[in-house]
């Protein structure tokens, strides 16, 4: 499964995973632009995707999606 996103300033990213399995992914302070990152290896299930984002200035933004792997 691939996680894309656009940031307009730095931040520091984390991407926590849960259902069938838990998994959480930190990507550290990224800059301004598009990124994104792959999560491999998912068994088969319902999940619940939060992405966390923290700028220079502690302001902090979550988004989060559901999904299901068949």
């Amino acid at each position: 499964m691939r996680i894309s996103f656009l940031l307009n300033e730095p931040a520091t990213v984390s991407f926590k995973l849960r259902g069938a399995e838990r998994r959480t992914v930190r990507r550290g302070r990224l800059a301004a632009g598009r990124h994104s990152f792959s999560v491999r290896n998912l068994d088969a299930g319902s999940y619940r995707g939060t992405l966390a984002l923290a700028d220079d200035f502690d302001k902090k933004a979550t988004a989060q999606k559901s999904f299901t792997i068949g």
